[in-house]
């Protein structure tokens, strides 16, 4: 049987290349926008919604 000498220092998969970084987008929307979006119902308020057990 042939023995198999493997060199751990070596990577065994070619590398991959680098991404490009591309920082983070920061988008700011107002209460109007976020209700259009996403309509009334699922919207947050200042007053605890209530919980029927």
């Amino acid at each position: 049987m042939e023995e198999r000498v493997i060199d751990c220092n070596q990577p065994t998969e070619k590398p991959q290349p680098k991404l490009k970084y591309e920082p983070a987008r920061i988008i700011t929307y107002t209460s109007e926008q976020i209700l259009e979006e996403i309509g009334p119902a699922q919207t947050c308020s200042p007053d605890p919604c209530p919980v029927d057990p």
